[in-house]
C-alpha cells in the first residue's frame, strides 16, 4: 500500500512539474522574451561577421594594395601622393584644388585613375565602418531593453518566473557585443629598464622621453618617433603604427610596474585598442584606460605610461 501511494505521489509531482513548465512556456510574456533573445543573438552574429569583413577589406587595402603602389613611386611622387591624400580629407576648396593639381602634374593618367579608385575604396570602407558603429549602438539599446524587460518580469512575480528566467539565460548565453569584447584581465609584464620605449605618456612635457615634448620623444623628425608621419610607428600606412586604424601590430602600453594598458591605436574595433570606447583600455570609465582622467590617464600622475613596440 505504501509503495502504491509513493508511486502515485511521484506521478502526481511529475504531472505538476509538466503542467507548470507548459504554462510557463506558453506564457506570451515568456514567448516575447525568447523572441527578443533570438533577435539579439542573430543581430550579434551579423555584426560580428560584418565587422570582420570590413577589417579584412581595410587590411587588404591599407597593408597590401596601397603599400604595393607606393613602392612603385619615386620620392617626388610620394610627396605628391601624401599631399593629395591629406587635401582629399580637407574641406578647404583651395587645398583640395592644390592636391588635384599636384596629382595631375606628377602622375600619369593611369596612375591618377588608380589613386582615385584607392581613395574611393577607402571612403567606402569608412562609410561601412561608421554604419557598423551605428548598428552597434542599436544593438546596445536593444540589449538594454531586453534586460530591462527581464528585470520587470522578475520584479512583477519573482516566484512565477524563477524557473523561466533560468531557462532563458541557459538557452541564450550571450557573448559580449562584437565591438565590445573585453580581453581577459591577464597582466602582461614589461620591464622599462630592460626594453627601450618609444616614449612616455603622462610624463613631464619637458622630459626628453615625453611624447608631449616636440624636441624629445615627440619630435616629428625622430627616425622611429610616433609623431613622425614617415616612421614605421607614425605612418598612416604602417602595420606597426598607432596612426593606422587597420594596423594589427600597433605599439603596446605599460605602466611603471610593467602592467599592460592596451595598444596605442586608432582602431575602434580592436578589444585592447585605446580608441575602442567600449573596451577595457579605451573606455573613459575604465580605470585601466588612458582616456580616463581619473584612472590611467590622470594628468597629475607621477607614474608614466610607456609606449613599447609590439615586437
Amino acid at each position: 500500500m505504501k509503495r502504491l501511494f509513493l508511486v502515485f505521489w511521484l506521478v502526481f509531482l511529475a504531472g505538476c512539474d509538466s503542467y507548470i513548465n507548459s504554462q510557463v512556456s506558453n506564457d506570451p510574456r515568456i514567448i516575447e522574451l525568447q523572441r527578443q533573445a533570438e533577435e539579439l543573438h542573430n543581430m550579434g552574429l551579423a555584426l560580428d561577421a560584418e565587422s570582420k569583413q570590413v577589417i579584412a577589406d581595410a587590411n587588404h587595402l591599407y597593408n597590401v594594395r596601397i603599400p604595393a603602389f607606393l613602392d612603385t613611386l619615386d620620392s617626388y611622387q610620394l610627396d605628391a601622393f601624401d599631399e593629395f591624400f591629406h587635401s582629399a580629407q580637407s574641406t578647404d576648396p583651395v587645398a583640395v584644388e592644390k592636391g588635384f593639381r599636384s596629382l595631375r602634374q606628377n602622375f600619369t593618367v593611369e596612375q591618377q585613375l588608380y589613386i582615385v579608385a584607392l581613395m574611393d575604396e577607402a571612403e567606402d570602407i569608412t562609410k561601412r565602418k561608421e554604419a557598423g558603429i551605428a548598428r552597434v549602438h542599436t544593438y546596445i539599446e536593444k540589449e538594454k531593453e531586453f534586460k530591462d524587460y527581464c528585470n520587470y518580469l522578475l520584479q512583477a512575480n519573482q516566484r512565477e518566473y524563477d524557473s523561466s528566467r533560468q531557462k532563458i539565460w541557459q538557452n541564450y548565453q550571450f557573448q559580449q557585443q562584437p565591438y565590445q569584447s573585453q580581453p581577459n584581465p591577464t597582466i602582461l609584464t614589461h620591464n622599462p629598464a630592460k626594453s627601450p620605449s618609444l616614449g612616455t605618456i603622462n610624463a613631464n612635457r619637458y622630459n626628453p622621453n615625453s611624447l608631449a615634448n616636440p624636441y624629445g620623444a615627440g619630435s616629428p623628425y625622430k627616425s622611429d618617433g610616433l609623431m613622425n608621419p614617415y616612421s614605421q610607428y607614425g605612418s598612416p600606412y604602417s602595420n606597426k603604427s598607432w596612426r593606422n586604424p587597420y594596423a594589427t601590430d600597433a605599439p603596446k602600453l605599460y605602466d611603471s610596474q610593467g602592467n599592460y594598458k592596451g595598444r596605442l591605436s586608432t582602431n575602434p574595433y580592436a578589444p585592447d585598442s585605446t580608441s575602442n570606447p567600449f573596451g577595457r583600455y579605451g573606455s573613459r570609465y575604465s580605470p585601466d584606460s588612458i582616456n580616463n582622467p581619473y584612472g590611467a590617464g590622470n594628468p597629475y600622475s607621477t607614474k608614466p605610461i610607456y609606449v613599447v613596440p609590439s615586437k
